[in-house]
Formats: structure tokens, C-alpha cells, sequence
């Protein structure tokens, strides 16, 4: 609604209450104006006037002496001046009384009107009502409205509408045609930029960056690039990374090779076929193939396998320094556990010699039992206690001597075999 559209209600109700008030007032001003220019100019000028005329015409008419005459002028003139002063008087009252009904006969109700609606009309469409001239007190202001588009200049304070509100003591936001300036500090729940965002400080994120928006991979691409292209930055970045990854490690849950799993999990792929590792921890369900080596000690290859050598003569070869013990098979049907070298062969327990086969293929035995004969052999006939059937064979046969003794119980002992 337009400014001057709200206010002709209110021009309308000053309107009607001044023709009222102005017609009386303006009736008594005129009587008064009217009665006061003629009192004051015409009427005592002209009542003394005939007055004078008159008594001056009867006295003609008379022959009096000049002594009276004086006299008789002085009394005339108190009495002119008392007779003007009643019939100025009398005449105001009457020319008075004559305005007043000749006025309240004009119709200045309408005259006033037109010139009260003109008037202020004007005063509304120039907007030239003095200063503080109308008491706000005065004007009903419902069903008042103004646009925006009619407040100019000026700084509105405590200012709040349905989306805003105004707490600052102080300029804060200035806004022109090519940009909008923040005194402070802004904030804002959700922000949405369309444009170049330049930032003339220090960033600080608080919270996280959205890993799926193209300008995450715009970034790692420009940074690979740049670092590509920078040698010196490359081997810096390179040294931090290696030195990062020697300090923390590399945790990655999964790594793949173009769409292959590398590690997944606790797990290598299983296309890793080639790799040169050099410690691993305890392992299970081991296969390989071709040739392995286990710490220098255990090699494996093509069905033969070789502890302390890499070149097995047998299905198993042991080395120990120079000795040589070799499983494997002897000939059809028949295997075979000894030495491929002139060397001795000794197979005992607890740490004794208990059987030792020689190279010419004899065999010695320190403590032989058949069954539950133990066998043994003496220079002498022996004289200890032993099991019952104990045999010892005779380590110095002679003529007439026995083969050897047997064990009667106890330390008891018989001689068999003599020798003729």
C-alpha cells in the first residue's frame, strides 16, 4: 500500500473534525476582524463628525459672545467626546451584531472544506507537514502498511522480522553491489558456495572432508602431479613416507594389484608366487615346489632331500662336517641306512656305542642279547653275578680250553666247548 493511500483515512478524520471546529472559530474571527477595522477607523471619525456638525449649526443660529463662546466651545467639546464615545459604541455594537447574522448566513462550512481538503492534500503529496507536527498519538495506525521501497536513510535499531534479528550495538554487515563485508566472525550451521571461495588467513577444518566429492580426487591428483614434477619435493615426501612407515608401519586391511588381492586380511593372494621373504612366523599346510632351502639347512629338490648339503646322493643325505649318512633305497625291494664313504657307522643309544658296522663289514656289538641271552665276550672266566644263561665267549681260545662260559646263576659259572 502506498504511503499516501494510508494515510487519506487519516486526512479524512482531520478533515472532519476541523470543519467543525474552524467553521465557528473562523465565524468569530471574521465578526471581530470586521468590527475591529471598522471601530477602529470609520465610526468614531464619523460620529464625531455629525456630532460636531450638528451642534456647531444650532449654535450658528444664536448670537453669543466671543467670551461665552469659548466656554460654551469647551463644554461642547466634553460633550461631543462623551457622545462620541457612546455612539461609537452603540454603532460597533450594532455594526457587530449586524456582521455576525450576515455571516452566519455564509456557507463557509463547504469554502473551508475545499480549502481545508486542498489544503492538507497538498501537505500529504509534498509531504511538507512541519516537524513533530502530528502526535503519533493522534493517528490510528491499524490496518497501516508501508513497503520496504518507502523507508530510506537513516539506521533502524533493534530490528527483527520473521527471519531476523538485530543484537549487535555496532555495524556488522555492510552490503554493496559487488560484495557483502563481515565485520566478525560469521557462522552458519550448513554453508552452500557457488562461485571461487578465496580464503585471505589460515584454514582450520574442525571437521571432516566428504572423501566421495570430485574435488578430494582433484586434490590427490594435483598433488601427485606436483610432486611428480618436483625431484627434490618427490625425495622429500618419499623420505617422510618410508620414514613414517618405518616408525608406524603400513596398516592397510586390503591391498590389490589391477583387481588381484594382494593381502586381504591376515591372508597373501594366492597369486603371489614370486617373493623373497626372510622371516615368517609359524607356518601350516607348507607346499612348495622345485628347490628350498630352510636356514641354510634344509634343501629340498626333486624327491631327495639334503641336511648340511645342496646336492643329496641319496633320498635323504645327513652331513655333519665330514660325515656322510645316507636313507634311501639299496635295490629293489631293499633299502638301505649307512655310509657311501670309507667311514664308520655306529649305532648306539644313551651315548654308547652299541653297535658300530666298519667299512670291511664287520659289525662289533658291546652288549648282544638273543632273546633273553645276553651275550658278551671275556679273556678270562668271569666271576660276577649275571643272569641265568648268561653267555660269555672266550676272547682267548687255546687247546683245551672252553669256547666260552655260561652263567649257572648267580656267580656261578660252566665252561662249554672245549676246544681238541
Amino acid at each position: 500500500m502506498d504511503i499516501n493511500e494510508s494515510l487519506q483515512p487519516v486526512v479524512a478524520g482531520i478533515i472532519q473534525n476541523l470543519k467543525g471546529d474552524l467553521e465557528s472559530e473562523l465565524r468569530e474571527q471574521i465578526s471581530q476582524e470586521v468590527v475591529k477595522a471598522i471601530a477602529g477607523t470609520e465610526v468614531q471619525a464619523i460620529a464625531e463628525r455629525i456630532i460636531s456638525g450638528r451642534l456647531n449649526e444650532r449654535i450658528a443660529e444664536f448670537n453669543i459672545e466671543t467670551k461665552t463662546k469659548d466656554k460654551l466651545d469647551q463644554a461642547l467639546a466634553k460633550i461631543i467626546s462623551n457622545l462620541t464615545a457612546n455612539l461609537t459604541k452603540t454603532a460597533n455594537e450594532q455594526v457587530k451584531t449586524e456582521i455576525d447574522a450576515r455571516v452566519a448566513t455564509m456557507d463557509l462550512q463547504s469554502v473551508l472544506g475545499a480549502m481545508v481538503e486542498s489544503k492538507i492534500g497538498n501537505l500529504v503529496q509534498t509531504g511538507a507537514f512541519g516537524k513533530e507536527s502530528i502526535n503519533h498519538t493522534a493517528i490510528d495506525f491499524k490496518g497501516f502498511n508501508f513497503t520496504g521501497d518507502q523507508v530510506k536513510g537513516g539506521i533502524i535499531q533493534e530490528f527483527g522480522s520473521t527471519g531476523i534479528e538485530d543484537r549487535s550495538t555496532k555495524i556488522q554487515m555492510t552490503v554493496m553491489d559487488t560484495a557483502v563485508a563481515f565485520e566478525q566472525a560469521m557462522w552458519a550451521p550448513k554453508a552452500t558456495i557457488k562461485g571461487d571461495l578465496i580464503v585471505d588467513g589460515t584454514l582450520k577444518l574442525t571437521g571432516d572432508i566428504d572423501p566421495s566429492g570430485p574435488a578430494v580426487n582433484t586434490l590427490a591428483e594435483l598433488t601427485v602431479e606436483k610432486i611428480a614434477e618436483d625431484s627434490t619435493l618427490l625425495g622429500l615426501h618419499s623420505e617422510t613416507i618410508l620414514k613414517d612407515i618405518g616408525n608406524r608401519g603400513l596398516d592397510l586391511d586390503r591391498i590389490t594389484q589391477q583387481g588381484r588381492e594382494i593381502v586381504a586380511g591376515n591372508q597373501l593372494g594366492y597369486h603371489i608366487t614370486d617373493s623373497n621373504l626372510q622371516r615368517v612366523g609359524t607356518l601350516r599346510d607348507l607346499q612348495t615346489t622345485g628347490e628350498s632351502v630352510l636356514s641354510d639347512t634344509l634343501y629340498t629338490t626333486g624327491k631327495r632331500v639334503g641336511i648340511n648339503t645342496i646336492e643329496p646322493s641319496a633320498t635323504l643325505s645327513i652331513w655333519d662336517e665330514e660325515i656322510e649318512i645316507s636313507i634311501g633305497k639299496k635295490s629293489k625291494d631293499s633299502g638301505f641306512i649307512g655310509m657311501d664313504r670309507s667311514q664308520s657307522l655306529v649305532i648306539g643309544s644313551a651315548g654308547n656305542s652299541n653297535l658300530i658296522v666298519q667299512p670291511d663289514g664287520s659289525v662289533e656289538i658291546e652288549n648282544l642279547r638273543v632273546g633273553n641271552t645276553p651275550m658278551s665276550s671275556e679273556a678270562v672266566c668271569p666271576n660276577y653275578s649275571a643272569i641265568t644263561g648268561t653267555i660269555v665267549w672266550n676272547e682267548a681260545p687255546g687247546m683245551g680250553s672252553p669256547a666260552g662260559w655260561i652263567n649257572l646263576g648267580g656267580t656261578a659259572w660252566g665252561k662249554f666247548g672245549i676246544i681238541e
